[in-house]
């Protein structure tokens, strides 16, 4: 009797863990696998990346990070005509998506295949290390127009990037459109990087520059290769500030959220300056109080960094 109790114990436990063996895993959902497209492009995996994203279109098709995800993996692989026919799938749904339309025009243009392996200034289009530097690029653009500038800053605190700064031995690194006119560079040894408009090969128009090494975001109008025109900045730490610039300095009125102070040519307009102790102080000209250094320098700069020197 024992001995066929046991006998039905160890059936039971057999067709139980048949069953288990043989049902399905649950199938992963559009958010968990954008998140898993996401890892895969930081990790450089691109085709891992490109196998969620082409779920993400089969399933969610109406989904415009599943096209522009895709095209960023086929742009990793060196693939661009691929990178262009998704994109263009994605506008056929999404006709007045911006960030797809976007992509599309960065990457469709006239001679563009053949501009994908480009190199930077000064390098040969054959050299397979500009190329990698390129498809990197091309990814922080992508990463950018996604998801903001804060993506951009933790793709610059990772290995990849620093590995990828190995590969470059002269700076600035500048990729551009086939226009000319709209590109990414890499500047000051990788510290910071410009994604915007350029006129034989210099920053001038409109254009972004993250600057790793405090964590800022500077949204400039530039020209001679230097911020000159309105500028608004935003850090990490949560300041935030907006005025007119010349050759990357404050000049005229700055606001930092909390203040208006008058600069003139990155040095803030006061009639006293005094030390308290080891902390510096000072009065505005029009008199409205005393300021702390940090006020009297707004958050430490004299305009976008590191044009700008540190206070």
């Amino acid at each position: 009797m024992k001995k066929a109790i046991a006998i039905i114990l160890s059936a039971i436990i057999i067709l139980a863990l048949a069953a288990s063996c043989g049902s399905p895993e649950r199938p992963l959902s559009v958010p968990e696998l954008l998140d898993l497209g996401e890892k895969y492009l930081l990790e450089m995996n691109y085709e891992q990346a490109l196998v969620q994203f082409l779920r993400v279109i089969e399933i969610e098709p109406m989904n415009p990070r599943g096209y522009t995800g895709a095209a960023e993996a086929y742009v990793g692989l060196g693939d661009t005509e691929n990178a262009v026919a998704i994109l263009r799938q994605g506008a056929q749904r999404l006709p007045d998506n911006a960030e797809i339309q976007g992509a599309l025009g960065r990457l469709d243009a006239p001679g563009q295949e053949s501009q994908e392996g480009e190199a930077g200034v000064g390098r040969e289009p054959e050299d397979e290390q500009s190329r990698e530097v390129n498809r990197f690029l091309s990814e922080l653009n992508a990463l950018y127009d996604a998801d903001g500038w804060e993506s951009v800053l933790e793709m610059m605190d990772t290995d990849a990037f620093r590995e990828l700064l190995a590969l470059i031995d002269e700076y600035p690194f500048i990729m551009l459109n086939d226009a000319g006119d709209y590109g990414i560079g890499m500047y000051h040894d990788g510290r910071c990087i410009y994604i915007g408009e350029y006129a034989d090969m210099q920053r001038s128009g409109r254009g972004v520059w993250i600057y790793s090494f405090t964590g800022t975001f500077y949204d400039c109008e530039w020209k001679d290769d230097s911020p000159n025109g309105m500028g608004t900045y935003e850090s990490i730490r949560g300041n935030v500030g907006a005025g007119t610039l010349v050759d990357g300095l404050w000049h005229g009125p700055v606001t930092d959220g909390d203040h208006s102070l008058e600069f003139i040519h990155g040095k803030v307009v006061v009639i006293e300056e005094r030390e308290n102790g080891s902390y510096t102080v000072g009065t505005r000209i029009d008199g409205e109080g005393t300021l702390g250094w940090d006020e009297i320098l707004v958050n430490g700069t004299h305009g976008v960094l590191p044009f700008s020197e540190m206070g």
